[in-house]
């Protein structure tokens, strides 16, 4: 006998309070988690009901000062609402309908078949049972909050004139739960709805107070309990959370969004274990959640499962195609397992399906930095300024990569003229310039403007040499930006410490990884060594992260014992007087680590004796020995002094050369 038979001759006056296990959170994606339950299973508990219940009568009093009236209750739909209780709810929807065929006019079986289909997304077919509802009692509050329901599930369908209307659908829902309240105070399924409305508004103070209020009335009431831990999650409240979650799964176990709550909050505080277990049994309640699929692969990345987490992140975008988080994540996998050309590809499909969405370009195009391809990082970087000609992020990108293009073009060719007569370099600095135009007082504006003049190889007289002397940046990216414009005006010591401060003040591993990543790709290797000696000690995601950490750390390594061997090679060459060949090598040690003191040194000092002396050998011999006077900490006043002046007298010779030779052509 079924556990509905069992209570028999109950009044059910608030039958209506499933309505509450009726709305999905838009988090599962629940439109296709549909309770799959043959339909003789609920004709049979009906059948089995009959005989032992009669048809019960129940007194209402929805409008405060009416007089009571008289509500029959069917014994099928005592059955029905048990089965919405369960989430049976094609079930229930046979029941209630059922009850119609026999009694067209019964209130309670119009709303209840109403919320089955709205429980099952058959969204059209319910708004035209509340609509019949309100026609049968206008003032009917349930039947207002119904409606509400009908359109906070619209919200997640892909049709482009519900994306249009977004916000006014949202308005008109919150208008008809306040229509129900104002009938009826104390119905906590209509301060849930609102709850997500607000939340979906992304409203958190709203929501909370909304959820909040449905607890309050119905302490038990398991779905606003798991509302209000989302948004206690999107605040940051983890503890509050994990404990909202847990009385929602002890009201009932049934209920997915807490488990899937319960795991995100068990992720976010490092207990993936728990996170996985919970995640788990919210999957295996609504197997198709693109949220839920989606965390559970954070959570197996964390665990450096990544297998598992890829095909989670392929399952959340298969539910739900505009997962933009599954298609980062799936190239965070690629990079951390140091496929980089398998993340770039993966971005490459991403930003055909979503060309608008500009942390794919951000993305792709520091992973080709990372590859060293150049013209396809300032590719995807003047792309995405051309979508947005204000992005700050892709600024920055554009001018690391112009930055280093010059550099390579500089140290392959002896000189960079080439590139920057280019319609690449001269299409980069003007939308940097646009970019930066309308914000030119903003501390990441102004350091982005200086950096490609000083790459353009304007005047730096123009800009005093203690213009930056006390500059203090006020944000993270602000201080690196800083960094890298001491790196572009030759002030490699400065440039250094600065990053080095950086660094030493940042705690989040991927803030780590990243300013690691930057430092590797500048050449910056003291710093990128330090970046991701750091995010190594910490036990944050440390399995996700570590064959990235330790492949860095080798190329680090390696990195250094080159440089160093190509220092020791040209001293041997200047012993044999070697000069071409001595230049070589010292040159292949700065293009290795830049700030390798020895090779600053040894490569000004060969320049300086190449024959015949040309102005660009010079120039260099200069820019060499400033860089050295700049790295080597160890250096007297005295002899630092007596570096720069000679600094000076090359680069003077230098000028005089450049004319000789400007005649002769």
């Amino acid at each position: 006998m079924s556990a509905a038979t069992t209570k028999k001759g109950k009044i059910f006056l608030c039958f209506l309070s499933i309505l509450g296990s009726l709305v999905p959170f838009a988090d599962l994606d629940l439109a296709a988690c549909h309770a799959r339950v043959s339909r003789k299973k609920s004709k049979a508990a009906a059948a089995e009901l009959k005989p032992v219940l009669p048809a019960t009568t129940a007194t209402s009093s929805a409008t405060p000062g009416d007089k009571q009236e008289t509500v029959v209750i069917e014994p099928e739909i005592l059955v029905a609402d048990e089965l919405m209780r369960k989430g049976e709810f094609s079930d229930a929807e046979s029941l209630y309908h059922h009850v119609l065929k026999s009694n067209p006019s019964s209130l309670p079986a119009t709303i209840g078949f109403g919320l089955a289909l709205a429980k099952q997304f058959k969204l059209p077919a319910a708004r035209a049972q509340f609509e019949k509802a309100l026609k049968m009692k206008p003032d009917n509050a349930m039947a207002h909050a119904g409606l509400a329901v009908v359109m906070y599930n619209s919200l997640q369908s892909s049709d482009p004139r519900i994306k249009a209307n977004r916000d006014k659908i949202i308005e008109e829902a919150l208008e008809e739960c306040k229509k129900g309240l104002a009938i009826d105070g104390k119905m906590p399924e209509a301060y849930f709805t609102m709850g997500n409305l607000y939340r979906t508004r992304e409203e958190l103070d709203q929501a909370l107070t909304a959820y909040e209020e449905a607890v309050k009335i119905d302490p038990k009431y398991s779905e606003a309990l798991s509302g209000l831990g989302l948004v206690q999650l999107s605040k940051d409240d983890i503890e509050a959370a994990e404990e909202s979650f847990k009385k929602a799964i002890e009201a009932n176990a049934a209920n997915s969004t807490a488990h899937y709550g319960l795991g995100r909050a068990y992720f976010q505080s490092g207990h993936y274990e728990q996170a996985l277990k919970e995640l788990n049994t919210s999957l295996s309640q609504h197997q198709e959640s693109a949220p839920g699929h989606l965390v559970r692969g954070n959570v197996h990345a964390a665990l450096g499962e990544s297998d598992d987490a890829i095909r989670d992140y392929q399952e959340a975008i298969r539910i739900n195609p505009e997962t933009i988080e599954a298609y980062l994540g799936i190239s965070e996998v690629k990079e951390n397992e140091e496929e980089l050309s398998a993340a770039i590809e993966n971005l490459d499909r991403a930003i055909e399906t979503f060309p608008d969405q500009a942390e794919f370009r951000l993305r792709r195009a520091f992973l080709a930095m990372k590859l060293g391809h150049l013209d396809e990082a300032m590719d995807s970087y003047r792309k995405l300024l051309g979508k947005e000609p204000d992005n700050i992020k892709a600024v920055h990108g554009l001018n690391r990569a112009v930055y280093l293009k010059s550099k390579s073009q500089a140290d392959s060719t002896g000189g960079d003229d080439v590139f920057m007569a280019s319609d690449d370099f001269k299409e980069s600095r003007l939308l940097i310039h646009k970019a930066t135009a309308s914000k030119k007082d903003q501390g990441e504006c102004k350091l982005a403007k200086v950096i490609i003049d000083t790459v353009n190889g304007d005047d730096l007289d123009a800009l005093k040499k203690d213009a930056f002397k006390n500059y203090k940046p006020a944000t993270n990216s602000e201080h690196l930006i800083f960094s890298e414009m001491l790196l572009v005006r030759g002030d490699l010591r400065r440039a250094g410490l600065e990053l080095a401060a950086l660094i030493e003040k940042t705690d989040s591993v991927q803030e780590l990884l990243a300013l690691g990543d930057t430092a590797l790709i500048l050449r910056d290797l003291d710093n990128a060594r330090a970046a991701f000696e750091k995010a190594s000690e910490s036990k944050e995601k440390a399995a996700k992260y570590k064959r990235r950490i330790e492949k860095a750390l080798g190329v680090i390594k390696e990195s250094r014992r080159i440089a160093e061997d190509s220092v020791q090679k040209g001293d041997s060459l200047v012993k044999n007087k070697d000069w071409d060949k001595a230049a070589q090598e010292y040159r292949s040690a700065v293009k290795t680590w830049p700030r390798l003191a020895s090779a600053r040194l040894g490569l000004a000092t060969v320049l300086e004796r190449l024959k015949p002396q040309s102005s660009k050998n010079l120039d260099e011999a200069a820019e060499n020995l400033r860089a050295y006077v700049s790295l080597d900490t160890e250096l007297k006043d005295k002899e630092a002094t007596k570096l720069s002046r000679k600094a000076d007298s090359l680069e003077t010779r230098a000028e005089k050369l450049a004319r000789k030779e400007d005649a002769k052509k």
